[in-house]
């Protein structure tokens, strides 16, 4: 953890690297902008909501209406959680 004063530089180095060299600090926000992102990401959730939805149908066909009550309920808020995480980028 950094002390009070060592955010208070670290913050002045940047606005001093912001004010020198735009173009130099734009290039990084990119970069962490596409970290951790892969091509596969909005497969393995299409993947996932169409398992999720044959797996509530398989449910309801069964008799179990409560259960794939709930395991729809829990598919669309997985679903909605990841929607929300890419949405909003991490804080450090």
């Amino acid at each position: 953890m950094l002390s009070d004063r060592e955010r208070q530089r670290l913050r002045d180095v940047e606005r001093r690297i912001l004010a020198d060299d735009p173009d130099f600090a734009r290039s990084f926000e990119t970069s962490a902008e596409e970290l951790g992102r892969s091509p596969l990401d909005g497969l393995g959730l299409q993947i996932f909501l169409v398992c999720g939805a044959l797996v509530s149908g398989l449910l309801l066909v069964t008799g179990s209406v409560s259960g794939a009550l709930g395991f729809a309920a829990a598919t669309v808020a997985i679903w909605w959680a990841w929607r929300y995480s890419v949405a909003c980028p991490r804080r450090s």
